[in-house]
């Protein structure tokens, strides 16, 4: 909860055995041309030099705050730490590996602060290897996600092929914190947008101010097998059936049924989400899952399939 004397911006990173890329995250950050701001980083029990590293920023400036869980609490739990222990009128999570352009928070918060009915801003993104060279900008061409109407913008989040880079712009801390926050799944951030756009408009800044990270040993790239990605998220599930797919798909219907009184509205969100099973072969996907249930190689069989024949998803790969 905010305060007068809360900065306005909260930033969480949330971080396990982050040493590689961890300083330069920290460092373009703490480089904003925006100083009203405060760091929260999140260790998930790290056992290399993470600890260490963050100390020593702690120690150099004010508005570092570390926090080191005692055991691995997994990825989701560490991610909605950081926005418990935030205090500022607007969040960002921000990832150990990526980094931010000077001006990106300068330039999110003045959109925000001019435009009340928006939710959520997020610039074009700079894609950069392991040693920071840049290979290309991607626009996650989000049409409609800036609508004035509810539906409009919900069609957008749930029907348009995109990484969801969005996850990591500056967004309204009232929004998101009375939102479902995040699952314990893979596909965890995909209902938690559609319900911000249900809130508001999210914003664009035409520029690329967001520099993420592609390297082998990226979490979402890195982990194709099902019960490689339940353990990641959530220890205390592992070795137990999951159904992200299936997860995500309800609580799109539950996001929807919490904040649309208008009967018009509802319907029209409803139809954009029977639509959405004939949209990226989504309907195979929710086959694949209940396959992987019996043979766990079935998912990561599939992943393949599905880009040899139609290439690789939404991302760094599909650059403007």
């Amino acid at each position: 909860m905010s305060t007068s004397c809360s900065p306005l911006v909260s930033i969480g990173l949330p971080v396990y055995n982050g040493e590689t890329y961890l300083s330069s995250a920290i460092e373009s950050i703490l480089a904003q041309t925006f100083r009203d701001f405060e760091l929260i980083i999140c260790d998930n029990a790290s056992t290399d030099e993470t600890r260490e590293i963050c100390r020593g920023y702690m120690e150099k400036d004010h508005r570092v705050r570390y926090f080191k869980h005692k055991r691995n609490i997994g990825a989701t739990s560490n991610f909605n730490s950081c926005l418990a222990l935030s205090s500022g009128a607007y969040f960002k999570w921000a990832a150990h590996d990526d980094m931010l352009h000077p001006d990106f928070l300068a330039r999110c918060v003045d959109a925000l602060e001019a435009d009340p009915k928006a939710v959520l801003c997020q610039s074009l993104v700079e894609y950069i290897d392991e040693n920071g060279k840049s290979f290309g900008i991607y626009d996650s061409c989000l049409a409609g996600a800036d609508s004035s109407e509810a539906s409009e913008r919900f069609r957008a989040l749930v029907l348009l092929p995109h990484p969801f880079n969005e996850i990591f712009g500056l967004i309204r801390c009232q929004a998101l914190v009375e939102s479902i926050q995040l699952g314990n799944y893979g596909f965890a951030d995909r209902p938690l947008l559609a319900e911000l756009a249900l809130r508001g408009r999210f914003i664009q800044i035409h520029k690329p101010l967001l520099m993420i990270r592609e390297h082998k040993c990226r979490a979402t790239r890195a982990m194709t097998r099902p019960q490689d990605r339940l353990s990641f998220n959530d220890p205390q599930r592992a070795g137990q059936i999951d159904l992200p797919t299936w997860r995500c798909y309800g609580e799109y219907f539950q996001v929807v049924a919490k904040h649309l009184r208008d009967r018009t509205t509802r319907l029209r969100c409803y139809k954009h989400l029977l639509r959405w099973w004939f949209v990226n072969l989504n309907w195979a996907r929710m086959a694949v899952e209940l396959l992987a249930v019996v043979d766990p190689e079935v998912l990561p069989f599939a992943e393949r399939l599905k880009r040899k024949a139609f290439g690789p998803p939404p991302g760094p790969l599909e650059l403007i």
